[in-house]
């Protein structure tokens, strides 16, 4: 069997260009040897003769009648078939070590995606205790009554500017224009709903729950339900201070307040008296 010297060289250049094995670079050298030395012999057998025998009968003649040619292309064959097997091998060797790297990229990909989605599942879990946190403060600090929905056996006027504010204003959503709407009914059958203090603090926390700055003040400025006992304290803690002398924010909000005249009157008078003050001085305006 003949070994084509021009798919040996291809092969060398392809070689060439990779970095190969010490095992496959030991066995292309034997490979060059042996040709080498097939060369030679070719040319001692044309040397002596076999020229003419070349000439009229072919390769076939010289490789089929030199002992030591046929010899060396059969040691050629083998060294060669012995390259294929190995290229495979390394080839073979390669494709599995991709497929593992790839494996473990892939692993080590799930792992970091696992990592970072434990890292948001914690930092989401803290921010859930802290604003948790924050409520449980406000609700302890503010006390807020639970009265009915606008609407419900309210004032007809009230409820649809409460609706009319809240469409203009949506709530709890973040909306950028950092506008609050508070609302209170006051009602003389009970005690908590006839009470300015208690209006104030429902009010408060109903902002707390759409503007995250303002709850942060009043969680922060506030320690306790003393802090905000009275009137007076009330109103210049939660609203003066915060929206009336910060000349720092940018948060507004809307008070709708329903049947005055069901409140407390000593209050009712106190609560005009600071409402006006504020009012002159042009930081607020009555709806």
């Amino acid at each position: 069997m003949l070994i084509r010297r021009q798919d040996f060289t291809v092969r060398l250049m392809i070689y060439n260009r990779e970095q190969i094995s010490k095992e496959l670079c030991d066995q292309l050298s034997d490979v060059l040897v042996i040709l080498i030395d097939i060369f030679a012999l070719s040319r001692k057998a044309m040397k002596g003769g076999v020229l003419g025998r070349l000439q009229k009968y072919g390769r076939n003649v010289l490789l089929g009648n030199d002992d030591a040619i046929r010899g060396a292309v059969g040691k050629l064959e083998k060294l060669t078939q012995t390259e294929v097997r190995l290229v495979g091998a390394e080839t073979l060797s390669e494709v599995k070590g991709t497929r593992r790297a790839v494996r473990e990229m892939n692993q080590s990909l799930t792992e970091t995606h696992d990592g970072v989605a434990t890292i948001i599942e914690m930092m989401s879990e803290k921010r859930e205790r802290k604003e948790k946190f924050h409520e449980d403060k406000l609700k302890t600090i503010l006390q807020p009554w639970v009265s009915g929905n606008p609407g419900v056996g309210k004032s007809f006027l009230s409820s649809n500017m409460i609706a009319f504010l809240n469409n203009q204003y949506p709530q709890g959503v973040q909306h950028p224009s950092h506008i609050s709407v508070g609302y209170f009914f006051f009602k003389d059958d009970n005690p908590k709903t006839r009470s300015f203090p208690q209006a104030l603090r429902d009010l408060a926390y109903q902002i707390c729950q759409n503007d995250p700055m303002y709850e942060k003040y009043v969680a922060t400025r506030c320690g306790s339900l003393e802090d905000i006992g009275n009137l007076e304290s009330a109103w210049e803690i939660l609203f003066a201070e915060f929206f009336v002398r910060n000349e720092d924010t940018d948060s507004s909000v809307f008070l709708v307040i329903d049947a005055i005249d069901e409140s407390y009157h000593q209050e009712l008078q106190e609560f005009l008296g600071l409402a006006c003050e504020d009012i002159m001085k042009g930081k607020c305006w009555p709806a």
